[in-house]
């Protein structure tokens, strides 16, 4: 009889150890509805007309590994970036997972309105996060979840797009670039800046050593731009990627992005005109090792 007294004391001591043990509580954590796909992140283009991409919204639910002998009541919390986080809209705050269930309903987390970034012209990372932040429950030995008690979703925006290849729809060339102060990057040949004004398709400036260069236009009151014109000597002295600024004061500068640009005769259109009365036309790459631009002109209304 001592003996059997002596091991259900001792089964008794033995239950009540692994009721706090961390091998046997039962955890909750958060989990996607696309769960499978192993990384979740969203990709956001900037352009004219606003910001677009893809739709930022996730499913998730609330769960546990094993079922709780009572109901568990689960807080949720989100951040985006530093102090974003009231831009995100949670079906639900809290939700509940039932004793003896291992998942809650379904929560759906959406971010639709950017235009809290709208003036942000940089290109933007942030870091948006779904969390357990609290519990509430009467079953014993319930803990949350220290490595999956959080979603991660990162979420990029490109800088701001206003340009594209090509003719632009609407604008003609200008006629009369006789006002017109140029200016080109130091390190260039050819001489003045206003041999790429001047009409004539056999004067350059050049630059060797495998860089491109700036040039910047000073139209001398400002123009409704709607794109850019330049002719390269060839197709092999021709810039492969261009970027364009406007400014007002010709001291700070607005990037309208970069864009990929080929052949020996190109256009770049501004997908949204632009009033400007100084614009800077970059060079970031060139065809081969020497760029040679002839002329240079602007689409304006």
């Amino acid at each position: 009889m001592l003996v059997i007294v002596g091991v259900a004391a001792l089964f008794t001591a033995c239950s009540s150890d692994e009721e706090a043990n961390e091998w046997n509580a039962t955890y909750v954590y958060l989990e996607r509805a696309d769960h499978l796909i192993t990384s979740k992140s969203y990709a956001l283009t900037h352009g004219a007309s606003g910001i677009s991409g893809d739709e930022v919204t996730t499913t998730f639910s609330a769960k546990v590994q094993k079922p709780a002998s009572s109901d568990i009541t689960v807080d949720l919390s989100t951040t985006l970036g530093e102090t974003y986080a009231d831009k995100v809209a949670l079906s639900k705050k809290q939700v509940t997972i039932k004793a003896g269930q291992t998942s809650s309903e379904e929560i759906t987390a959406t971010i639709g309105d950017w235009s809290f970034l709208q003036e942000n012209r940089a290109p933007v990372a942030l870091d948006w996060t779904i969390a357990v932040g609290s519990i509430q429950t009467k079953a014993g030995n319930v803990r949350i979840s220290s490595n999956l008690r959080v979603l991660k979703l990162p979420i990029t925006k490109t800088a701001f797009i206003n340009v594209a290849f090509g003719q632009p729809e609407e604008g003609a060339l200008a006629a009369d670039r006789s006002a017109w102060t140029m200016a080109v990057e130091e390190g260039t040949r050819g001489g003045a800046a206003t041999r790429l004004i001047d009409g004539s398709t056999s004067t350059d400036i050049a630059r060797d050593g495998g860089k491109g260069f700036w040039i910047t236009a000073d139209f001398g009151q400002p123009l409704t731009l709607t794109g850019v014109y330049a002719r390269f000597w060839g197709t092999y002295y021709s810039a492969t990627e261009v970027e364009l600024y406007v400014s007002e004061d010709g001291r700070n500068w607005e990037s309208q992005s970069a864009v990929r640009t080929s052949g020996s005769v190109q256009s770049i259109k501004f997908l949204q005109p632009v009033t400007a009365r100084y614009l800077k036309y970059n060079m970031n790459k060139i065809y081969y090792n020497t760029v040679s631009i002839t002329e240079f002109n602007v689409y304006a209304k």
